[in-house]
């Protein structure tokens, strides 16, 4: 009950109650008329689409009634202002729906005291408040994101090159704790040619420029040492298109470098070894050429010979045909021996741990086994064990374990049968770089092939699996 105000004519307030009814209908904000004994006079269409009662509802209940227990004191305080003055009244509280849940109000009261009346505009804020919370929570995210990257040197520079912030992955690679990098010039992670050259500068002119800067080079370490980087600088603009500072990301690519060169040297080595084969085999196929010319000439002089010429000629001819196959299978050679010691390692450095783990299998097998039955034989001797060991039994699900333990190491013995086979046609691939004639088993080399194209001949999506008939036959 709002004592400070009397009751009005009811005449004059069935006049402004038909006047308000177009306004009423068409806002888009809760609109309301409160009497002084506490109920609703009036209210608009946004009511029920807010808080889920329907009108009667809400008509028949004191309007208190519907504010959070903890906001009403503080509400009823606001509006008996009223009674010392007439200025409009804004305050925020909680609303109850028909659903339980409560939502965030905003009031704009304002009296008219010739009819003892408060008119009010309400504006549901529960929207935005939880826009509010949703963009800090994802501001939160993304900052815990950054700190705690670990691959990437994250780290933001002032317009002039000066860090200002600092991840734990920049400490990771860079070796410098955040309270004594903050605040110094991003030049100390640059080899003294780089800021000799002015290059600095050019990065951070052009990243204004065009948006951003990448590249690959040198970076100093807090100890000194050097280390290849990629790294990419991206400014940072306001909304006026000015400057505000620059976003670089930092990774560290030293292991791919250093593969890289050991790659290209290695190309180097093949190809010098290839130039000096052919080298060698232009020199033969010179001198050929030479007695070639020399046995036409012959040829010339001596027409009595013309036929032991010819022949001799076709013989020199084949015999460049093999030289230039045997050039070809030597440049073979060399990839496939290369290639067959690469295999033969990597099946070794396989095969040992891949041995242990096949050959203790079973005896794992075996172990499991005997522990069960012994756990076996006290459940039999003794079907009611104490309340802590049944206890124990049934939050370790000791049934369960039973049946899926053996399932587990006939996995493991499948899977270890399965990389034995792989390592063991690795090993018989890379036996092909060994010179001489061997007996070989061709169904077994065919097995061991289709073991190493298996992944392939499975389904995919852009073909069908492919099927693989195995029809051999005896060969003698």
């Amino acid at each position: 009950m709002l004592t400070f105000l009397t009751a009005a004519p009811s005449t004059g307030s069935h006049g402004i109650t038909r006047d308000l009814d177009p306004f009423f209908t068409l806002s888009l904000d809760m609109l309301c008329v409160m009497g002084g004994d506490g109920y609703f006079q009036q209210i608009n269409p946004r009511w029920e689409e807010t808080l889920g009662f329907t009108d009667a509802q809400l008509l028949a209940q004191p309007w208190i009634n519907l504010i959070h227990p903890q906001d009403q004191d503080f509400t009823l305080n606001q509006l008996y202002q009223f009674a010392t003055a007439t200025a409009p009244v804004s305050f925020k509280n909680r609303c109850r729906c028909a659903d339980g849940f409560y939502k965030s109000l905003l009031w704009h009261v304002s009296l008219n005291s010739e009819l003892q009346l408060l008119y009010a505009v309400v504006r549901d804020l529960t929207e935005g408040k939880e826009s509010k919370k949703a963009l800090w929570d994802s501001e939160e995210r993304f900052h815990c994101l950054v700190e705690n990257v670990k691959d990437y040197a994250i780290y933001m520079l002032d317009p002039d090159g000066y860090i200002v912030s600092w991840n734990q992955g920049a400490k990771r690679i860079n070796g410098y704790e955040e309270d004594e990098i903050i605040g110094k010039h991003f030049s100390c992670f640059y080899p003294p040619e780089d800021i000799e050259s002015g290059k600095l500068d050019r990065v951070l002119k052009e990243a204004a420029l065009v948006g951003r800067f990448e590249d690959e080079s040198y970076r100093i370490r807090r100890d000194g040492s050097r280390f290849w980087v990629n790294a990419v600088i991206t400014a940072l603009r306001d909304k006026n298109g000015r400057v505000r500072g620059f976003a670089k990301v930092v990774r560290d690519i030293t292991e791919r470098k250093l593969t890289q060169e050991a790659l290209k040297e290695e190309r180097d080595n093949l190809e010098q070894r290839v130039a000096q084969r052919t080298e060698e085999l232009l020199e033969k196929n010179k001198q050929l050429r030479r007695e070639i010319k020399e046995r036409k000439y012959a040829e010339k002089e001596l027409k009595s010979r013309e036929a032991q010429l010819r022949e001799q000629t076709q013989q020199l001819q084949e015999t460049l045909q093999k030289l230039q196959q045997t050039q070809v299978q030597l440049i073979q050679s060399e990839k496939m021996s290369s290639l067959g010691q690469l295999v033969a390692g990597i099946a070794h450095e396989i095969n040992n741990p891949v041995t242990f783990i096949h050959g203790n299998l079973n005896y794992a097998q075996q172990y499991f086994d005997d522990l069960l039955n012994l756990l076996k034989l006290y459940h039999d001797y003794y079907p009611q064990p104490p309340e802590e060991i049944e206890s124990k039994r049934e939050k370790i699900e000791f049934d369960f374990i039973t049946s899926d333990l053996p399932k587990l190491i006939n996995s493991m013995q499948v899977g270890a049968n399965r990389i034995y086979e792989i390592v063991r046609s690795l090993r018989n691939f890379s036996h092909l770089d060994r010179s001489g004639k061997k007996p070989m088993d061709l169904h077994e080399g065919i097995d061991n092939t289709l073991l190493i194209l298996q992944n392939r001949l499975k389904h995919k999506r852009n073909h069908p699996p492919i099927e693989t008939i195995k029809d051999y036959g005896n060969l003698p």
